[in-house]
C-alpha cells in the first residue's frame, strides 16, 4: 500500500471489512534516521485510513548499529522519538531482519 494514497487505503479497509478480515499492521518501509522525515505524516495518515494501529519501520540504515558514529546514532534516536510522538496512539514497531 503506497503511503499517501488515502483513497486506496480507505478502499482496502472497506474491502477487508467486506471479507471479514482485519488489517493488523502497515509495513511502511520508513527507515529511521534515513528516510525523508516529511514522509512520516503520509505514512501515519495511510495507517489511520487503513484502520490499523501498528506501523512497522526499519530500525537501521543498512549497516550495523555498532558502526554508527555519534552523529548518526543521535539522528536515529531523534527521528525515532519524533515519529513516536507523531504517532500518538498508533504503535511504531521496529522491523529488523
Amino acid at each position: 500500500m503506497p503511503h499517501g494514497d488515502l483513497e486506496a487505503a480507505r478502499l482496502v479497509r472497506e474491502l477487508s471489512a467486506a471479507f471479514d478480515t482485519e488489517i493488523v499492521e502497515y509495513g511502511s518501509y520508513y527507515a529511521i534516521g534515513k528516510s525523508d522525515p516529511s514522509l512520516f505524516e503520509d505514512i501515519l495518515n495511510t495507517a489511520r485510513d487503513l484502520g490499523t494501529n501498528v506501523i512497522r519501520v526499519w530500525a537501521h540504515q543498512g549497516k550495523a548499529s555498532d558502526s554508527f558514529d555519534e552523529e548518526e546514532y543521535q539522528a536515529c534516536v531523534a527521528d525515532a522519538k519524533r515519529i513516536c510522538a507523531m504517532a500518538g496512539d498508533i504503535t511504531v514497531a521496529l522491523e529488523c531482519h
